[in-house]
């Protein structure tokens, strides 16, 4: 963690920036963050960062690790570098409504972040998306109402915890999806 427990606040710039490794800038209080050219964000990067409000993400992201907004209570929203929260960055990464999803190792969908400030009571996961992540809700305190779709397979570790709002999860699947208690790199 290059800049863990920093106090770095404000506005982040970093235009070149291609590479953002595990807990770089874990517990920093900075605002905003921009680097349009990252490629990689490692896992807990930002994790604990209570004053993050929005994330861009660019065209060039091809890898999020683990729980990288974890923790991020006060985000709203990602957004892509190009403008708007919807639609794709690129094929690995693309935003629904504010809602990151990446691409799993065999090309499938995931649903991988929530942002824990975003104003959300029902949560619906995207057709096509076969896993939530682990920790993917980031403990979001609004959601009410999940709905999972025909296509889902997986719901990872702790993918729902501290949503202390959830009340129904609509399985639209004939099979229930399995719980994970440990990641299955084969999907």
């Amino acid at each position: 963690g290059a800049f863990a427990s920093c106090a770095l606040s404000g506005y982040v710039n970093a235009p070149e920036l291609r590479d953002i490794d595990a807990y770089a800038f874990q517990s920093a209080k900075f605002v905003q963050f921009n680097a349009p050219k990252a490629e990689k964000i490692g896992e807990a990067a930002f994790q604990l960062n209570t004053n993050l409000k929005s994330f861009a993400f660019g065209e060039n992201i091809k890898e999020i690790g683990l729980m990288p907004f974890y923790g991020c209570t006060a985000l709203t929203e990602f957004k892509k570098a190009s403008g708007g929260n919807d639609g794709r960055v690129n094929d690995y990464a693309k935003l629904v409504d504010g809602v990151l999803y990446t691409a799993t190792k065999s090309g499938k969908w995931q649903l991988s972040s929530v942002p824990a400030a975003m104003d959300i009571l029902v949560l619906e996961v995207e057709e096509g998306t076969v896993r939530v992540d682990t920790f993917a809700a980031n403990e979001n305190k609004k959601i009410t109402f999940v709905v999972l779709p025909d296509s889902m397979r997986i719901i990872g570790q702790y993918a729902f915890y501290g949503c202390e709002a959830l009340q129904t999860v609509e399985f639209r699947s004939i099979n229930a999806p399995a719980l994970e208690n440990a990641y299955n790199s084969n999907i």
